[in-house]
C-alpha cells in the first residue's frame, strides 16, 4: 500500500515536472517570438532615423543623414540631395573632413526621372522636415509591372509597398463617398481597401503611424486576379481621403511665424513621391456644404438656430484672423493661438469652402491636367456621362453603356438618415455674404458655369 503510494507520489511529481518543463519551453518560445515581433515593429518605424553630421565649407554649411539603410541625404545650404552608397558603413557616423570629400559626395546625387519615386536632386529643407520618412523612398525604381508607384521594402525584398495610383482629394461633405463607391464599380480598382486613411493629414501626426504601413494598403489584393478582372497588373488603388485636398492644420506648428501660410503642403509630399498622380476633387456650393457637414456630424441634435449661433462664432475667429495673417493663412488655418489638439470643428470649419484657395496651390504643384474637377449637383445629374470621362481620365478599360447606368444608378451615399430642417434664411444671408468673393475667384479661376455660385446679398 505505502509502495502504491510512493509510486503514485513518483508519477505525480514527475508529471509536474514534465508540466513545469513544457510551460518553460513555451514561455520560451512566445518570450522569441515576442522579441521578433518587436524587432520587426522597430525596423519598420524607425527605418529612418537619422544621424546627423556637419561640416562648414567654403562658408556653406553641409550636413549629411543617414538612414538605417545606409542611405545618405546630404544637405547643402537648405537644399536636400539625397545620396545613395552601396556600404553602410562608408559615411555613418563620420565628419565630412575636406571640401574635396564634400565634392565627391555632392558628384554622387543623381536625378531619378520617371523611372524613380522622385527626382531627388533638390527637396527643400523645410519640405524634408514635414516628413522625413517619405524621402527614404528617393531614387527607388518602380516596379514596370504596375500602374501604381509601386516597389519591394528594403527589410525583407518581398513586401510590396505602393503609393495610390489616384487620390480622390474632396472636398469634405461634397459627394466623396458616392464618387468613390461609383469609380470602385470599375474591375479594374481595387474595392477591399478603406477609402479613407487621412495618413497625409492626419495619420502621421500624434500616434504615428508609418509609411511603410501605409503603402501596405490593399497591395495584398493588388496582385489577385479577381472575377471582375483576370488581368491583376491593371489593377490599381486609389486613397480617397476627403481632407487631402485642404487639411494642412499643423502648419503653425511645422512653420512657426509665419503669417502667409504654410511654405509646403501635402500636395507638396505626394508630388515628391509621385508627380504624375492622378487627382480628382469635387467642390458644391459652399453654403450648403458647410449645414450639411454640421448635420453630419451632429446628428438629430442639429438644429438651425445652434447653427446660426455657430456661424457668427465662426466668422468672428476668422475675422480675427484675417486682421494679423493673410486670407491664405486663417484658409489653411483660423485658430492664430494654434495648438495641434486644438483645432476647428470639425463641423464648423468655415475655412473649408474658400477652395479658390487650395485649388490655387494643387495648381502651382500639379498641372491642371492632372486634376479632374467635378460639381455635385453636376454629379448628381450627370453620372452617366461623367463617370466615362473619369475613367478615361484614370486610364482605365472604358465599360460598357449598361455598366455605366447601372453603377449610377445606386443611390447617393451618407445621405442624413433623419429630416432635416431648412436653414434659416438669415444665416443663408450671413453665409452667401461671407463667401460671395471668394466663389468669384473659383470662378475665375476655372471659367466654368457650374462654379457660378452668386447669391443676391
Amino acid at each position: 500500500m505505502l509502495g502504491g503510494n510512493m509510486s503514485t507520489e513518483a508519477s505525480t511529481a514527475n508529471a509536474v515536472k514534465t508540466s513545469l518543463k513544457a510551460f518553460r519551453v513555451s514561455n520560451i518560445f512566445l518570450a522569441l517570438v515576442f522579441v521578433i515581433v518587436c524587432y520587426t515593429f522597430y525596423k519598420e518605424t524607425n527605418d529612418f532615423r537619422l544621424t546627423r553630421n556637419h561640416n562648414h565649407v567654403d562658408g556653406r554649411t553641409h550636413k549629411s543623414y543617414h538612414d538605417t539603410n545606409g542611405n545618405v541625404t546630404h544637405i547643402t545650404n537648405g537644399t536636400v540631395n539625397k545620396l545613395t552608397t552601396s556600404s553602410r558603413t562608408e559615411f555613418q557616423g563620420k565628419y565630412i573632413e575636406s571640401k574635396e570629400e564634400t565634392d565627391r559626395l555632392i558628384e554622387q546625387t543623381t536625378t531619378h526621372q520617371n523611372n524613380g519615386i522622385l527626382d531627388g536632386a533638390e527637396i527643400p529643407v523645410e519640405l524634408f522636415k514635414m516628413e522625413p520618412q517619405i524621402f527614404k523612398f528617393v531614387g527607388q525604381k518602380r516596379l514596370p509591372n504596375h500602374k501604381n508607384p509601386c516597389w519591394y521594402d528594403n527589410l525583407s525584398g518581398k513586401t510590396l509597398l505602393c503609393v495610390p495610383y489616384f487620390f480622390l482629394l474632396g472636398v469634405t461633405k461634397c459627394g466623396t463617398s458616392d464618387v468613390w463607391e461609383k469609380l470602385s464599380f470599375h474591375p479594374q480598382i481595387v474595392r477591399q481597401v478603406d477609402k479613407e486613411s487621412h495618413w497625409w493629414t492626419q495619420g502621421r501626426y500624434g500616434k504615428r503611424r508609418s509609411f511603410s504601413l501605409e503603402l501596405r494598403r490593399g497591395t495584398k489584393d493588388l496582385d489577385k486576379p479577381t472575377k471582375r478582372n483576370s488581368n491583376s497588373s491593371t489593377m490599381v488603388i486609389g486613397d480617397g481621403s476627403p481632407s487631402t485636398f485642404w487639411d494642412n492644420h499643423n502648419w503653425r506648428s511645422d512653420f512657426p511665424g509665419s503669417t502667409q501660410g504654410p511654405p509646403y503642403i501635402v500636395a507638396d509630399l505626394i508630388h515628391a513621391v509621385d508627380p504624375d498622380a492622378k487627382l480628382i476633387v469635387i467642390f458644391r456650393d459652399p453654403v450648403s456644404r458647410m449645414y450639411s457637414s454640421y448635420n453630419f456630424f451632429k446628428g438629430k441634435s442639429a438644429s438651425p438656430e445652434e447653427f446660426h449661433h455657430k456661424v457668427v462664432e465662426r466668422i468672428g475667429i476668422f475675422q480675427r484672423c484675417l486682421s494679423v495673417n493673410s486670407l491664405r493663412a486663417c484658409a489653411y488655418q483660423d485658430i492664430v493661438n494654434f495648438h495641434p489638439k486644438n483645432r476647428d470643428n470639425s463641423m464648423m470649419q468655415l475655412r473649408i469652402g474658400i477652395y479658390h484657395v487650395f485649388l490655387e496651390d494643387w495648381l502651382r504643384i500639379f498641372p491642371k491636367n492632372q486634376l479632374f474637377i467635378l460639381e455635385l449637383e453636376d454629379w448628381n445629374n450627370r453620372c452617366t456621362q461623367i463617370l466615362p470621362e473619369m475613367f478615361e481620365f484614370l486610364n482605365l478599360e472604358r465599360l460598357s453603356d449598361m455598366s455605366i447606368k447601372l453603377s449610377c444608378s445606386r443611390p447617393p451615399r451618407n445621405k442624413a438618415k433623419f429630416e432635416v430642417k431648412p436653414v434659416l434664411p438669415e444665416t443663408k444671408k450671413i453665409l452667401e455674404k461671407f463667401y460671395q468673393p471668394y466663389n468669384l475667384r473659383l470662378y475665375e479661376m476655372l471659367q466654368d458655369s457650374r462654379f457660378n455660385w452668386t447669391y443676391l446679398v
